[in-house]
């Protein structure tokens, strides 16, 4: 079955969806969405990153061959298949649209987590090379000696220890 589908101006929302897809892949993603509805779910289709408009009559076609997507259209009327289509395709363009921006927030706070985690090993290895600390690899295969503080030598201490050297 072949629908003519008119985007007009009132659609610039679509019309912008439209323009950021490959050419001929409109009509599979709406077949997508139709029978995601009919499942009661939500079509995972892409969108751009920020919703645009585009104000121009477009005009094409969609193409169905799904039994059950046609069963679905036969049941409206005629006049109101395309109103019907525009509204479905809005609503799961809309959910797609917040769950690319949820990505989008999520990768750049992934960003700065990873960049504060990086700033902080950065700082962490700064002070051990200041430090002279081992790290967890380094005491593994080298003892970790106890820092000798030094204590002044009596008098005494010393006459010992120069007759233990002879």
């Amino acid at each position: 079955m072949k629908i003519h589908f008119v985007v007009g101006k009132k659609d610039s929302d679509i019309a912008y969806w439209m323009e950021s897809l490959e050419n001929g892949l409109f009509s599979g993603y709406v077949i997508t969405i139709l029978k995601a509805e009919l499942k009661k779910k939500i079509a995972i289709v892409p969108v751009p990153t920020e919703k645009g408009r585009i104000s121009r009559k477009i005009d094409t076609s969609i193409y169905v061959s799904d039994e059950n997507v046609l069963e679905m259209l036969n049941q409206i009327p005629q006049g109101k298949r395309s109103r019907f289509i525009r509204s479905v395709i809005r609503k799961h363009l809309s959910v797609n649209y917040k769950k690319s921006s949820q990505i989008v927030q999520s990768a750049e706070k992934n960003e700065e987590q990873s960049n504060e985690v990086k700033a902080v090993q950065t700082a962490g290895v700064a002070a051990r090379e200041e430090k002279h600390i081992a790290t967890p690899d380094e005491s593994k295969t080298k003892p970790v000696e106890p820092e000798k503080t030094e204590e002044p030598i009596s008098d005494f201490k010393a006459k010992m220890m120069r007759m233990a050297n002879r």
